[in-house]
């Protein structure tokens, strides 16, 4: 703050000099007012420069770098879509394989499917040959029975395990079955149960080691007894 000096004669007091002191302070009052108002107004203004100072600063500090931040954001991007790209074209190339083994087990399943059709009709013509051949079988061992059959009638013998008595061959079971059972089992043979025509005969057939069954029935009508072959029983 600005000032005047004063000399120290006009400290001292002088009655006849007070006159002149009151007129020489007079002229100081303004100067002295003026130099007050002006270290004011330095005061409020550097008080504003400092204020104005402070928040352009601390507008500076939290103010943001957009270029820096905009370029770090770039980079972030560009680096999303180079890994974007690449697991693109790692699905591609998945699906690529993919596309590539379904086709190969398309083949293969149509290979698969073909080969299967074949061996279908393969088994078929399998199955009917053998059924011919069945056939064919079954007519030959037929025919070599009939041919067997008409060697014995031609030599008057009879086959292996038949014991022949008066121009007949007769056959004993060593199974233990019923007279419907062991009739079948004759009739599968082409015989048919006993049918006895003479006391020769019946004594033939009890020099059998046991009981036997013999073509005598009453089936079609109780105790009228009749043979297999359709003859009356003869009591004589």
């Amino acid at each position: 703050m600005m000032g005047f000096e004063l000399d120290d004669s006009l400290k001292t007091y002088n009655p006849g000099k007070e006159s002149h002191r009151t007129v020489l302070w007079l002229k100081e009052r303004p100067f002295r007012a003026a130099a007050v108002c002006l270290g004011v107004l330095c005061v409020v203004l550097l008080t504003g420069i400092i204020i104005v100072a402070g928040h352009h600063n601390h507008a500076a500090v939290e103010q943001p770098t957009p270029s820096c931040n905009l370029i770090g954001e770039q980079d972030q991007l560009r680096i999303t879509c180079t890994n974007l790209t690449q697991e693109r074209d790692l699905l591609q190339t998945s699906n690529n394989n993919l596309s590539e083994e379904m086709y190969q087990l398309q083949t293969i399943n149509n290979n698969l499917t073909q080969e299967r059709d074949l061996l279908q009709t393969s088994n078929k013509n399998l199955t009917e040959a053998m059924y011919q051949l069945q056939t064919i079988n079954n007519n030959v061992t037929l025919e070599r029975d009939q041919l067997k059959e008409l060697q014995r009638l031609s030599e008057g013998g009879c086959l292996a395990g038949w014991q022949p008595h008066g121009g007949s061959c007769y056959f004993l079971s060593a199974e233990n079955k019923s007279w419907m059972a062991s009739r079948q089992d004759c009739q599968d043979r082409g015989a048919d149960l006993v049918v006895i025509h003479s006391e020769e005969e019946q004594n033939f057939i009890n020099n059998f080691c046991c009981a036997v069954w013999i073509g005598l029935n009453d089936r079609g009508s109780e105790s009228n007894w009749k043979w297999v072959d359709g003859s009356p029983m003869n009591l004589r």
